[in-house]
């Protein structure tokens, strides 16, 4: 049986935790802790979980978890995020991500990172919130800096 993911917060929101942060964090911790979630082979696998899109910046704020599938503690993550919409006709932009380590902190092994990413949206016209099953994406140019002991 694989290790449950354990839901962390991004260091910089450690001691910012207010009562919907922390609402947010144990509906996420529920929704590892019930789901069997095919990690696959990947050192790092996102997963995500809603898009909430606002018309007027046009850009949707995704909701996921980034979770160190490796044997290392993280430091420090650098990827290319690509999503795109199963059944709507409209483009998420790609994005770059660099998550230093002032940001991640220490992201032990099986552990998810709960991160909130604006992404830029053309082709919708109003908002909308999108569901997991509504999204695809993959991560590539993965790079992770690790804990040296």
């Amino acid at each position: 049986m694989e290790q449950a993911v354990k839901i962390v917060l991004p260091r910089h929101r450690e001691n910012q935790v207010d009562a919907d942060v922390l609402h947010e964090l144990q509906d996420v911790q529920s929704y590892f802790d019930k789901e069997n979630i095919d990690l696959g082979d990947s050192e790092l696998v996102f997963v995500p979980l809603k898009g909430i899109y606002r018309h007027i910046t046009r850009k949707m704020t995704m909701v996921g978890v980034w979770i160190n599938h490796s044997p290392h503690d993280v430091m420090a993550i650098q990827c290319r995020l690509k999503l795109q919409f199963r059944n709507t006709p409209a483009r998420i932009a790609e994005v770059h991500l660099r998550l230093p380590d002032e940001f991640v902190g220490k992201l032990q092994p099986e552990e998810g990172l709960l991160l909130h990413v604006d992404i830029p949206v053309q082709g919708l016209q109003e908002d909308r919130t999108f569901e997991q099953s509504e999204i695809t994406g993959e991560l590539s140019d993965v790079e992770l800096k690790y804990l040296k002991t």
